[in-house]
């Protein structure tokens, strides 16, 4: 019974999982080593191997409940056992922690999150390598997705040793990872959990804040110069934006580069998220600056609104008038009110005033642009969408 083989740690496989959710995995792995099998051709053969007998183990739903039994008092039998071997025991753990190291150099996240799954079995709370084992662990789970897991395990990592900054470093990077994911679902069209979204950005800005904080009582300049960064990017790029902050804390780190780096930062300046915040906000600036002949005295540039309509303007030749403003009413009103509406305007302000600066005084993109227009201002007007004047 002890050596009873713990599919859901050998195969990453969430026990939370339905019956079919487990076979689907199952067969995307076998794939997976299959595919694999030229290049590692010996761990290729032990994982079929695993994944082939995991199959019959979850056959039915009356395997699968024998089979959870049976773990369960083999774990029991397992740890029985360890707590009389304590040395064995830290050998094991090490020896399963530094096969995950491996395999996580070699970018084989999968094998390292099983194998970091076998070394925290082993771990105990006060071995010397505890919080490693916990803080790697959480790592090669955010790499594969598998968040929740990869949360716990930086927490008890930073509840053993809460002075350690690297620990939060962590934690925030698990945030961005589910950030991004999201992301790229809504970029490719996909199905998209915003409360995650929105939660993510949220919890990454405010472990930033407390790294910043306690890297200033710790003194730390790689701590604090990271918050920065970090700080700035987020709160320029993702809802709710804050540009003023964000361009505050690049001042911040521009300074403390300037100080510790001195006359070389500027090469350092340019690997940053900063730099990136500040060149996006030069050229911003520099298209406001290129689109003055087509705005009117009530433009969002000129009276401290958040945008304009660039490509209506242009193609109207003015802010203001009756086509532009029903435009606005539609931007405000209904795009403004959806997550995919407020999509749009993003994108729609990151392209149009360059897309302007190009062609906006050609005679095919204004003809273009206002059958296009005209067409989509008369169907507004028809769900009532009034064309009077209007103040952003």
């Amino acid at each position: 019974m002890p050596n009873l083989v713990d599919y859901y740690t050998e195969l990453n496989i969430s026990k939370e999982s339905s019956l079919e959710e487990i076979n689907a995995e199952l067969t995307k792995l076998k794939r997976v080593w299959i595919q694999r099998e030229i290049n590692q051709p010996e761990k290729a053969r032990k994982m079929l191997t695993l994944i082939d007998d995991a199959c019959e183990v979850f056959k039915t739903e009356a395997t699968k409940a024998k089979y959870n039994r049976d773990l369960e008092d083999s774990k029991k039998e397992v740890h029985d056992t360890l707590d009389s071997t304590d040395a064995e025991r830290k050998e094991i753990a090490k020896k399963w922690y530094n096969q995950g190291l491996n395999y996580s150099i070699s970018h084989q996240f999968d094998l390292a999150a099983q194998s970091f799954d076998q070394a925290l079995l082993y771990c105990r709370q006060g071995d010397d390598n505890y919080c490693s084992i916990y803080d790697r662990a959480a790592v090669a789970y955010k790499s594969v997705k598998n968040y929740d897991k990869a949360i716990d395990c930086i927490n008890k990592a930073i509840i053993e040793n809460p002075k350690n900054l690297d620990y939060y470093t962590t934690k925030e990077n698990i945030f961005f990872a589910i950030k991004f994911e999201v992301l790229d679902d809504l970029e490719h069209g996909r199905q998209a959990d915003i409360d995650a979204l929105n939660s993510a950005v949220q919890k990454q800005r405010e472990v930033l804040k407390y790294i910043l904080q306690e890297g200033e009582k710790q003194d730390s300049f790689k701590d604090v110069t990271y918050a920065l960064d970090q700080l700035a990017s987020t709160w320029y790029w993702d809802d709710p934006v804050n540009k003023i902050l964000a361009l505050q804390y690049v001042d911040r780190y521009i300074a403390m580069l300037k100080e510790v780096h001195e006359e070389y930062w500027e090469s350092v300046f340019k690997d940053t998220q900063s730099y990136f915040v500040l060149k996006d906000k030069e050229e911003q600036d520099e298209q406001e600056r290129n689109f003055q002949g087509y705005q009117g005295a009530n433009h969002p540039s000129v009276s401290g609104g958040d945008g304009g309509c660039y490509i209506a303007t242009a193609v109207y030749g003015s802010y203001d008038c009756p086509e532009v403003w029903a435009l606005r009413r539609f931007r405000d009103y209904i795009l403004a009110d959806s997550w995919f509406g407020r999509l749009f305007i993003k994108v729609y302000y990151a392209t149009s005033p360059t897309l302007v600066k190009w062609f906006g005084k050609s005679k095919w993109f204004n003809m273009f642009w206002r059958t296009v227009l005209d067409k989509a201002i008369y169907r507004l007007k028809e769900c009532g969408i009034s064309d009077g004047p209007y103040n952003d």
